[in-house]
């Protein structure tokens, strides 16, 4: 294949791009595609390592968590039991103290779990849902020309 320009000789286009440009441009390709590897590969090391250290921090978590909980169900059981003496000492039948306690547990045990009811409704992302699913068309009505 041949290039003309109307003013000069015919040039042959094998001769127009300089020897070895060719494989340089593999070469840099391949180089470009080494480093790519390179940083993706290091990108998702770092992602794993940061998952890592997140697993351990919340099972960490989770632990301290749990012992907070133990020792306030400890706390909560102690002042249950000092209010039920107090009751005694006030000349209240120990059945019908402890019946007291156990009924402020009960009432409490409603108050909480009704709150848990109410934020649980916010999970699972309502508005975010809503605002993704299609808006419901009005017909369209048909102009004739």
């Amino acid at each position: 294949m041949t290039i003309q320009s109307p003013h000069q000789e015919p040039v042959r286009a094998e001769h127009s791009v300089p020897e070895g440009s060719s494989s340089s441009l593999l070469g840099d390709a391949s180089t470009l595609t080494r480093e790519l590897r390179a940083t993706v590969h290091a990108q998702l090391e770092l992602a794993e390592l940061e998952t890592r250290l997140a697993a351990r921090t919340v099972i960490h978590m989770l632990a301290l968590a749990v012992g907070i909980a133990v020792l306030l169900v400890g706390a909560w059981l102690t002042l249950v039991g000092a209010a039920v003496l107090a009751l005694m000492n006030q000349g209240v039948s120990p059945m019908l103290a402890m019946l007291a306690a156990t009924a402020v547990n009960l009432v409490a045990a409603v108050f909480v779990y009704m709150s848990l009811r109410r934020h649980g409704a916010s999970l699972g992302w309502p508005v975010t849902l809503r605002s993704l699913k299609p808006k419901a068309t009005e017909p369209k009505t048909r102009s004739e020309p």
